[in-house]
């Protein structure tokens, strides 16, 4: 997590403490298992994280 300066937490419009990666994927995708029987394969998985952490 950051924690942002009071300005910024207001310009961006969110809370002061917030998710943010550290730095780009290991991988370049990854393979999510839904089920026994599905999977979902994420591509980008910088965008993908991003999402998450949105």
């Amino acid at each position: 997590s950051v924690t942002l300066g009071d300005d910024e937490a207001k310009r961006r419009k969110v809370q002061k403490t917030i998710l943010e990666r550290r730095g780009p994927p290991t991988f370049t995708c990854a393979v999510e298992m839904i089920s026994r029987v599905e999977c979902r394969v994420h591509h980008n998985l910088e965008a993908t994280v991003d999402a998450i952490l949105a």
